[in-house]
């Protein structure tokens, strides 16, 4: 049985996703949070930066996937997420963990990857365990930057990259399906009619899409617009 969340449009979704998230914090005020970029999220992202009950020094972010771009590029996530959030809350800058723009993808990958291990003492064989994932959901089912031509259910990697897909403009670094499931609270925020179609067939647990694998340890819940649903 899917849990969802229907708000009248994305504004008041986005002020119900607030609530929701603030409600995690309550329980478990220091947090290790990872989120996604896009428009959608955008709304979210400005309500929760005026969430003055939010003590952000215990909060760690880090960036669900990020195209291989510039940082200061109009496509990154990294931009779009601390222009939208992190530049309007009092956060240390070491709490907020991105994936690095280097020469190779593979190299950005390794480093983010690195840093993950690092931060949650992983030993071998081991996953990051995230208090709260945003996720969305693409037109063709994709989420994070797993996508039907490179998405691999039995991977065992916590990062994987996403290239030479013709379709997307930029090659890209994402968190694997073995990461985003070892995580609590997962949250996807859909919008828009556009997404009515695929929004059911993943709801249907259609297996052709990589949306319709994710699955959380303690609650995955779908926020949705009317639009959507």
């Amino acid at each position: 049985m899917n849990k969802i969340n229907i708000g009248q449009d994305l504004n008041n979704l986005s002020q119900k996703l607030v609530n929701y998230f603030f409600k995690i914090y309550l329980n478990k005020p220091l947090l290790n949070i990872a989120l996604s970029g896009g428009n959608t999220p955008k709304k979210f992202f400005q309500l929760l930066s005026e969430k003055k009950e939010i003590n952000w020094n215990n909060i760690n972010i880090f960036i669900v996937d990020d195209r291989h771009v510039s940082l200061d590029s109009n496509d990154s996530n990294y931009n779009l997420i601390k222009s939208s959030l992190i530049d309007h809350i009092n956060i240390p800058k070491e709490n907020f963990h991105f994936i690095p723009y280097l020469k190779t993808l593979e190299e950005s990958k390794e480093f983010y990857e690195n840093d993950i291990v690092k931060f949650f003492n992983l030993s071998e064989n081991e996953y990051p365990n995230f208090d709260f994932i945003l996720l969305g959901i693409g037109n063709d089912g994709h989420t994070a930057s797993l996508f039907p031509e490179n998405f691999n259910q039995n991977s065992i990697e916590i990062t994987t990259v996403a290239k030479n897909i013709n379709r997307i403009n930029y090659d890209r670094v994402s968190l694997d399906l073995q990461t985003l499931n070892n995580s609590n609270y997962i949250v996807f925020l859909v919008s828009g009619k556009n997404k009515k179609e695929i929004l059911q067939k993943v709801l249907k647990k259609d297996k052709k899409y990589p949306a319709s694998y994710i699955k959380a340890k303690k609650e995955l819940i779908f926020f949705v617009d009317n639009a959507a649903y």
